[in-house]
């Protein structure tokens, strides 16, 4: 029978051996894993092997899977949804790592109407809600408004419709 599973992993230099990186325990009959490796750097290679290893400590290879890393990703700012929107709509952002980050609403005319975010935020995927309203809570009035996402020296607006 099958005792484990293992993931091992190593760079792709000859010279590299294997490591284990993961131990998993025998499937629940579900057949899904998911695995994240945090230890990687980007634009590097990797050779990751899955095996089972038995009940008597022989190893089966299952699977091997090379893996490039890209270079980190970028800030992106996403379009609003939905757009045109009433009454509210929400704003997707992403960022590679930590960071200070301001994620304000102007008008036309360039006036600030609130600002949604204000301060850190973790690595990855991030979305804020916006009610179509100031920064007293008053409602405001249809149009087109633009929100602009700050992250250190990187600046993004996209322009939204508000249809009451």
């Amino acid at each position: 029978g099958i005792k484990d599973y293992y993931i091992y992993r190593r760079g792709y230099s000859e010279e590299s051996s294997y490591n284990i990186t993961l131990k998993l325990l025998p499937s629940d009959g579900s057949c899904h894993y998911e695995f994240l490796d945090t230890g990687v750097t980007q634009g590097s290679s990797y050779i990751y092997r899955l095996v089972a290893v038995k009940t008597d400590g022989t190893e089966i290879m299952l699977m091997e899977q090379d893996v490039t890393y890209g270079s980190p990703m970028n800030i992106t700012l996403e379009q609003n949804y939905p757009n045109p929107f009433n009454p509210e709509t929400l704003i997707c952002f992403t960022v590679p790592e930590p960071a200070e980050v301001d994620l304000s609403i102007y008008d036309v005319t360039g006036r600030l109407v609130v600002t949604l975010l204000h301060g850190p935020v973790d690595a990855g995927n991030v979305t804020k809600r916006w009610d179509g309203r100031d920064a007293r809570g008053h409602s405001v009035s249809s149009g087109v408004y633009f929100y602009r996402l700050r992250c250190g020296k990187n600046e993004f607006s996209r322009r939204m419709v508000l249809l009451r």
